[in-house]
């Protein structure tokens, strides 16, 4: 019979917290079975954890009513649809809830926030990168993306992209924090790795993020800038979905070095962390969303005092110019 792992043992095997491995489960990327009011965790659903490409996104898993509002679906072009609720209508996203994609912990705080509002309604979250996020909205697949996407010629961020990835399109773009991005390498740096040119040595294995992710496209524009060929990198090919998963393969031992942000360091206590550069982590969406409730809704509570304090408190994050107006006009 498959053995069964609790969440717990699970932690232990990948040297993560329990927290982070409930995490894994509510974005789909464990699969998990609920027995009673306890979470399972299959030698098979570990295996294909461990073992996930990028061009494969894991659907919602329905294991509990508190993860039944996990939006995760990078690879489809079909919504769920919430009939009656017109508060987040715009071409294409009829009948919808507000759906946010982005990766970062600000969108599970900000959803919360719109649903407690009376004029909230509904939220759903997608969990693709920032390259497919922008392009998931030129196509009204989503109202709301966020991107950190470096712009390695002018030294700037997302504004370069949407500008190609949204083309003939007016759309906002709000800036959410600052935060930083590194390598994520064991406590102690046994291996002495100190940046990009020590990716090619025989005795490092390192892990890419997906194609279109902020995370790779920081990486393969710092490997062309330093004419580094990645096919002499040993594990580039082997591509994970998320920072999370990119810092758990170096804690688990799967790969030496792998980029990812800060933030998540805590959730791992056997890593260290060499930063690469700080970057903006920035919102956008369709000017005409500006007449849904519920987008104006999410302004308010971005510009709030409220929501400052918050991230204030939370790891990793530069809160100063949230809700500042990077690209477009809001009319209040």
């Amino acid at each position: 019979m498959d053995n069964l792992y609790t969440p717990q043992e699970i932690a232990d095997l990948l040297k993560i917290k329990k927290n982070t491995v409930y995490e894994l489960i509510k974005r789909g990327e464990i699969k998990a079975t609920k027995i009673g009011k306890q979470f399972r965790i299959s030698q098979e659903n570990l295996n294909d954890y461990l073992k996930q490409p990028a061009d494969i996104t894991p659907a919602p898993q329905n294991v509990s009513q508190t993860y039944s509002k996990v939006y995760h679906s990078a690879q489809s072009s079909s919504f769920t649809n919430i009939s009656g609720d017109t508060r987040h209508s715009t071409s294409g996203l009829s009948d919808l809830g507000l759906i946010l994609c982005g990766q970062d912990q600000i969108l599970d705080s900000l959803s919360s926030h719109i649903e407690a509002s009376p004029l909230g309604g509904l939220t759903f979250r997608s969990y693709m990168g920032s390259y497919n996020a922008l392009n998931a909205l030129y196509l009204r697949k989503v109202h709301v993306s966020t991107a950190h996407l470096w712009d390695e010629a002018t030294n700037s961020y997302n504004l370069p992209f949407i500008s190609h990835l949204v083309p003939g399109t007016r759309c906002i773009v709000i800036h959410l924090v600052k935060r930083v991005e590194g390598f994520y390498i064991l406590k102690g740096n046994p291996k002495l790795f100190s940046g990009f040119d020590d990716l090619t040595r025989d005795d490092i294995t390192f892990v890419s993020r997906e194609r279109g992710s902020g995370a790779r496209i920081l990486a393969d524009a710092h490997l062309y800038k330093r004419n580094i060929n990645p096919l002499n990198i040993k594990g580039y090919g082997h591509e994970v979905m998320s920072h999370i998963n990119s810092a758990a393969a170096v804690s688990s031992g799967i790969a030496d070095v792998a980029i990812g942000i800060e933030n998540v360091l805590p959730q791992f206590p056997n890593l260290d962390f060499i930063p690469i550069q700080e970057e903006s982590l920035d919102l956008v969406f369709l000017e005409e969303s500006l007449s849904l409730p519920s987008i104006m809704t999410m302004i308010s509570i971005i510009r709030s005092d409220n929501f400052k304090k918050e991230l204030s408190v939370m790891n990793g994050y530069n809160v100063e110019g949230l809700g500042e107006v990077l690209m477009g006009e809001i009319p209040f």
